[in-house]
C-alpha cells in the first residue's frame, strides 16, 4: 500500500511530487518547487519553477497526510511497508484510550501489516491548499472504507 504524506499536485495533467526550495536555495531571489514524476524506473526530476513561473503548467498543488480509524480513533499513518506499520494516534484518541505522552516523547503504535488490516476501518488522504499555487483536487480522498479498499493497495 502506498502512502503518502508531502507535497503532491498535477504538472501538464500528471500527478507528481513536489519539493519545495527555500529562497536561495535555487538563485537565491525566491523559493520555488522542484517537480518528480514517479515510474517504473524509478524518480525522475522533470522540472523547476520559481513560483511566479508555475502558473499555468501546474494546474493543482496540494500538502497530503495519510489518516485511519484503528481502534476506534483517528491515527496518522507513518509508515507502512509489507510487515510492518507505525501509526500516531491524534490527541483525542490518545485521551480517549487513556495513554498520555510522558518526557515529550510521541504515542505510538507499532503493529504487523496484517494486525494493521485486522484492526483498521477507514484510510484516507488529507489535502491542503499550498499557498500561491491552483488547488483543484477533494480535500478527502477516501482509500478504504468500511474494510474495502477503494484502490487497489
Amino acid at each position: 500500500m502506498n502512502v503518502r504524506s508531502g507535497y503532491y499536485g498535477y504538472h501538464l495533467g500528471v500527478e507528481c511530487r513536489f519539493v519545495h526550495m527555500s529562497a536561495g536555495w535555487t538563485t537565491g531571489k525566491s523559493g520555488g518547487w522542484k517537480v518528480y514524476v514517479e515510474n517504473d524506473s524509478g524518480v525522475e526530476e522533470v522540472y523547476k519553477y520559481k513560483i511566479k513561473d508555475a502558473k499555468g503548467e501546474i494546474t493543482s498543488a496540494y500538502y497530503v497526510r495519510t489518516y485511519c480509524n484503528y481502534l476506534k480513533g483517528r491515527c496518522y499513518i507513518d509508515c507502512i511497508s509489507d510487515d510492518y506499520v507505525r501509526l500516531f494516534p491524534d490527541l483525542q484518541t490518545s485521551n480517549t484510550l487513556g495513554m498520555y505522552s510522558y518526557h515529550g516523547k510521541d504515542i505510538e503504535f507499532e503493529m504487523t501489516y496484517r494486525e494493521f488490516l485486522e484492526g483498521v476501518s477507514e484510510i484516507w488522504e488529507e489535502r491542503e491548499k499550498v499557498s500561491g499555487l491552483p488547488f483543484q483536487v477533494e480535500r478527502i480522498k477516501h482509500l478504504m472504507i468500511m474494510n474495502h479498499f477503494l484502490e487497489k493497495p
